[in-house]
């Protein structure tokens, strides 16, 4: 796996954020979930997608910022296939469930920002994992971070044209 680190972005509204980490393909590769678990259990994941602060502050361990999944039992398979409109479509359904309170206005507001991220992008497959979709005491998921977040999405997905790879985390706590 040969991949180039190109940078990160952050979206947020208040505490609910997305983080965004984008990487070049050097070598393309032909089969893309083969690929992708792979960079599930790569430094690429593990270390370049980390948010700012903890690659910042090395000195700590910023536990607040882990992830939901446990990164060890992680598998491409868990993750649904979507088109770029069943995606968004995913989101704003989200969106409009009755569990919100105050804090939905934040999430419409990140979503608007994600959808007008990703109409920029030209791919049309998109890998989702919600932590929603699973048992709270499934192995995938990280026992201690469970409970700290309130939602948990990783999206990732590759441009062919480009030759991107970019991961997205949005999580509210």
């Amino acid at each position: 796996m040969n991949l180039k680190f190109l940078g990160q972005n952050e979206f947020f509204e208040n505490v609910q954020i997305i983080y965004q980490y984008s990487f070049q393909l050097i070598d393309y590769p032909i089969e893309v979930a083969t690929f992708l678990e792979d960079f599930l259990h790569s430094k690429y994941f593990k270390e370049d997608c980390l948010p700012l602060i903890v690659k910042r502050d090395v000195e700590h361990k910023h536990n607040f910022l882990k992830r939901v999944f446990n990164e060890d039992k992680l598998s491409i398979k868990d993750f649904k296939i979507m088109s770029k409109v069943k995606l968004l479509q995913f989101f704003d359904e989200y969106s409009k469930e009755e569990s919100w309170r105050d804090d939905r206005n934040d999430f419409v507001r990140l979503n608007k920002k994600f959808d007008d991220f990703l109409m920029k992008e030209t791919c049309d497959t998109y890998f989702l994992l919600s932590k929603e979709w699973f048992p709270k005491n499934s192995i995938i998921l990280d026992q201690f971070s469970v409970d700290i977040y309130i939602y948990y999405f990783l999206i990732i997905w590759i441009d062919e044209k480009e030759k991107l790879l970019t991961v997205c985390e949005w999580k509210y706590d």
